[in-house]
């Protein structure tokens, strides 16, 4: 009984503890950053007009064979030579793409080298090896053409051709419309009178030609076609003479309008004959 009063006194008679020093408190962490602020800005007139013409070109490359794919070169610096189907709107981004030239600023570069020929992979014109003769055209005779699609009155250059060995490049027209078609050309001057232009119609193969009307001057020569809708082929032919002739081609139809052609672009297309 002592004992225990003994142990109550100790108790009782204990310092009371004050209160025990406060836990340092940490200081409020900071807020997190606010993200950057999105530029209010409107883009301009050129950068909106850069977009279509970028969002145009890229709607036109689109096929379903490999006949369907043509590049068109140089393209609007710096983003260079591009794939599209050849029978796409090509004349409304040639306008786009002078307006751009026109109004914005364009960087200088050098433009690429063309592409490759195109190969249709999962409906997109792509640049790389083309497709293998497929089986029933192996016993045949095939070789592989360069054409140059016309534009509307546009200048195209064609290579003279002494053979048919090779790539055979040929120019085209795609007429839309029945009408009139003139052809200017500017011979080289090392060109005699063995340099001519010979034109099929309706025939890749160069075996329906057209004469027309046909005049010449020097270096220049005129011709006049009636045309019928379909696709026109040209090839300038010499034994002797060398280099390029420049060719320009207007086609105007029955009822005055001048329609573009149908067909945009350089391909290269595979024709067999057997």
């Amino acid at each position: 009984m002592r004992w225990s009063l003994l142990v109550l006194a100790l108790v009782a008679c204990s310092p009371t503890q004050g209160p025990s020093p406060s836990t340092p408190t940490r200081a409020p962490a900071p807020p997190d950053p606010a993200p950057p602020a999105r530029s209010t800005e409107a883009p301009t007139a050129c950068e909106r007009m850069l977009a279509d013409y970028l969002a145009q070109r890229e709607a036109l490359n689109h096929c379903e064979r490999e006949d369907n794919c043509a590049e068109v070169w140089p393209g609007l610096c710096p983003h260079g030579p591009y794939f599209i189907n050849e029978h796409g709107d090509l004349p409304s981004i040639y306008a786009l793409a002078q307006r751009i030239g026109q109004q914005c600023v364009i960087p200088d570069c050098e433009p690429p080298m063309e592409l490759r020929p195109a190969g249709c992979r999962e409906g997109r014109c792509v640049a790389g090896a083309r497709s293998a003769v497929p089986p029933d055209e192996e016993l045949m005779s095939c070789w592989d053409m360069r054409v140059q699609n016309f534009e509307n009155d546009r200048n195209v250059s064609a290579s003279i051709e002494r053979d048919l060995r090779g790539i055979t490049p040929l120019s085209v027209y795609g007429v839309p419309s029945d009408g009139r078609m003139t052809i200017e050309a500017r011979w080289p001057a090392n060109c005699g009178a063995d340099c001519r232009l010979d034109i099929s119609e309706h025939n890749s193969g160069m075996s329906r030609l057209v004469q027309g009307t046909r005049t010449r001057e020097g270096d220049r020569e005129h011709i006049e076609l009636v045309v019928t809708a379909g696709d026109y082929y040209f090839l300038a032919r010499s034994a002797t003479a060398t280099g390029n002739v420049i060719l320009r081609v207007k086609h105007v139809a029955a009822d005055g309008s001048e329609p573009a052609s149908t067909r945009h672009g350089v391909a290269v297309k595979r024709l067999c004959e057997g």
